[in-house]
């Protein structure tokens, strides 16, 4: 966000109800690049690690998540990964 001096911000408002979780997530997630083929992680394998996690708080839930990027990148070095989880709680 701080690299463009000119970038544009929009502000919204989200409800997330108990239960419901947020994930935002940067490119290098789903264009990690495999050794064996080349082939990205993709979102495909990124909806099965969100659904091997689901129900698991955000930080296992991310966790999760970096664990099978790490596995299909297999050792080899990537760039930019980052992730923001959000969970829905109860009103107090």
């Amino acid at each position: 966000m701080g690299a463009l001096t000119a970038a544009r911000f929009a502000e919204t408002r989200m409800h997330l109800d108990p239960g419901d979780l947020l994930l935002a997530y940067t490119d290098g997630v789903t264009g990690a690049r495999g050794p064996r083929d080349a082939a990205m992680f993709g979102e495909a394998r990124l909806r099965a690690a969100l659904a091997s996690a689901a129900g698991q708080p955000p930080a296992a839930l991310i966790d999760r998540v970096l664990r099978a990027v790490d596995d299909w990148l297999d050792g080899q070095a990537h760039d930019d990964i980052a992730m923001l989880a959000v969970g829905g709680s109860a009103p107090v």
